[in-house]
Formats: C-alpha cells, structure tokens, sequence
C-alpha cells in the first residue's frame, strides 16, 4: 500500500526553444579549458512506477559521453542528458554580458 501512495511526479517535456538554450549552455560548459561550476535539474525516473521525480545537484562536468549522452560531474553522478531540464551556471551569465567596463 505504501508504495501506491508515494508521490511521483511527471515528466516535464520541454519546448523545442527550450531544448536549444539548454544545449547551448551544455555546450558552453563542455568548451571551457577549466570546468566551471552550475546546477543541473533532471528527471530521475521511478524504478517502480510511472513517473519520478526532480533531482537538483551542483558540480562541474567532469566527463560527457557523446555516445550513451551522459555527463558524468565531479561527484560520479552520472546524469542522462535526455533527463536534463535546466542548467544554471553563474559564469555563464558573467559570459554573456561580455567584458565589464
């Protein structure tokens, strides 16, 4: 009984627009010479029932596998790209209002 009554949730599916900008910013991270530090909030489905739930974990990538498209962070988490729904990363916004005056 306790199992049907534990929460899941759905997964989230994100617009294509939304795809792209969390691609671009992946991309961002996989080309820096030093790793830099963000968040990642993924999808961890339920290994005994529809659903699953959010996960938010920060580190810096230590590994990405193009083949299986995992990323692998400092920690050994080991996080499916395809379960990605955002990636903040605060030297990325730094990035993109370029040089300060």
């Amino acid at each position: 009984m306790a199992e049907s009554a534990r929460f899941t949730e759905d997964r989230i599916n994100l617009t294509e627009e939304e795809k792209e900008a969390l691609n671009i910013v992946l991309t961002w991270l996989l080309s820096c010479p030093v790793p830099e530090e963000a968040t990642f909030t993924f999808f961890v489905p339920d290994k005994a029932k529809a659903g699953g739930s959010y996960e938010t974990i920060t580190g810096r990538i230590r590994k990405h596998d193009p083949i299986a498209r995992t990323i692998t962070l400092d920690s050994g988490r080991i996080i499916p790209v395809t379960d990605l729904c955002e990636i903040t990363c605060a030297a990325y916004e730094r990035h993109l209002q370029g040089p300060s005056s």
